[in-house]
């Protein structure tokens, strides 16, 4: 299942919710939390919200992941990565890495 989640975060190219995947992957959500927990204890993914990453942000008043209902989570940023611009998205940021 872990190897379906990371699948799914490629598919979309972009943060989702933990009832996101959950509906997805046709899980049980607590199943889907278990395993998400799992992927950012093993530093695969890093979960998003006001308290964390997204607090410094500046562009949370455009922000389409931080409405989202459940756990918000995203594929660990590269190396070097950086906050987005006023106008940015942070999956934006992590595709620029990429390239």
């Amino acid at each position: 299942m872990l190897a379906q989640i990371l699948a799914e975060f490629n598919r979309e190219r972009r943060p989702l919710s933990s009832r996101e995947l959950a509906s997805a992957i046709a899980k049980d959500l607590a199943v889907v939390e278990g395993m998400l927990e799992t992927l950012v204890m093993s530093g695969r993914l890093v979960e998003l919200g006001r308290d964390g990453l997204c607090g410094q942000c500046p562009a949370q008043s455009l922000c389409i992941v931080l409405p989202l209902e459940g756990r918000r989570f995203c594929l660990v940023p590269h190396e070097g990565w950086e906050l987005p611009a006023e106008n940015g998205t942070c999956w934006e940021a992590r595709d620029r890495d990429e390239a």
